[in-house]
């Protein structure tokens, strides 16, 4: 059954390359997970890709829950820009985007990546990035725009060369950043935990980081680009609604992934034939 759903999916693959010649493939990368009957927790979690302006899911893989989400669980067609929420924002994920001749618009964190400055110089300086003074930046002239570089995280054994990368960040209108810091504000309440100053200051700013070159698009393009995003949740929950795939109705690991790619197969079979192709991006990025 899940070779089914990857002939489908490869069936696609053709039409998403050519939009190279007009344009960049643009895939919006998320995960979603379910339910198991008889438990609390989720245990399994799909991983997709949905693809502009085509308009449908283009790459999907299943795994147990236990497995992670990461950018990483998702072909690359190569000139893609990966578009992704900071759940994504890790660095083996986004060395794994640029090695194999994509890009990535990824938000992320105070705490997400490890981040130095580049003098423009080209290499590494081993100066850490004062988020404190970015934020600062940002409200003083309304946005950032500079290149970092991305080392691994502080938890990680591996090392590998500083990733280039370029850091936009852009603050949030006063109510919306009030919004975000109390909602923020609550999350500690809720999970014992208090928020430190750079993190109730993060919650006031959009912070992303991608590989695209500043000659190629600018902040305020990309910042556009990235509010696309919400659209591959509302693909996720229009799958969990119409097809009611919230809770897979068995614990056998078989039978759970048969019902779930069963599922996923008529949902596919529903994009080709019951539903018209392609979104159209300048009024998708205004709405």
């Amino acid at each position: 059954m899940e070779s089914l759903v990857q002939s489908v999916l490869q069936a696609r693959a053709p039409a998403a390359q050519a939009l190279g010649a007009s344009g960049r493939l643009i895939r919006l990368v998320d995960g979603s997970t379910f339910g198991v009957v008889g438990s609390d927790k989720p245990g399994w979690r799909l991983h997709a890709g949905f693809d502009l302006p085509t308009g449908r899911m283009g790459q999907m893989t299943l795994t147990p829950i236990a497995e992670g989400e990461g950018l990483q669980r998702i072909a690359v067609t190569a000139g893609e820009l990966r578009i992704a929420d900071r759940g994504f924002a890790r660095p083996e994920g986004l060395r794994y985007i640029v090695d194999h001749k994509g890009d990535f618009l990824v938000r992320m964190g105070s705490r997400s990546l490890k981040l130095e400055d580049d003098t423009g110089t080209g290499t590494s300086t081993g100066t850490a990035l004062d988020l404190m003074a970015v934020f600062a930046a940002a409200e003083r002239d309304g946005l950032y725009d500079q290149n970092v570089f991305v080392l691994h995280g502080r938890k990680s054994r591996k090392t590998w060369p500083p990733l280039a990368t370029r850091l936009i960040v852009k603050p949030l209108p006063p109510q919306a950043a009030e919004a975000a810091r109390e909602r923020l504000r609550r999350a500690g309440q809720r999970e014992r935990f208090v928020p430190s100053p750079l993190a109730v200051a993060a919650a006031g700013h959009v912070m992303l980081v991608t590989s695209i070159d500043h000659k190629e698009a600018d902040a305020h393009a990309l910042l556009d680009l990235y509010r696309l995003r919400w659209q591959v949740e509302l693909a996720f929950k229009r799958i969990k609604s119409l097809l009611r795939m919230r809770t897979v109705p068995t614990k056998d690991p078989d039978l759970a992934r048969t019902w779930l790619c069963s599922n996923l197969l008529i949902s596919l079979l529903a994009e080709e034939f019951g539903r018209p192709a392609g979104i159209n991006l300048e009024s998708a990025g205004r709405n």
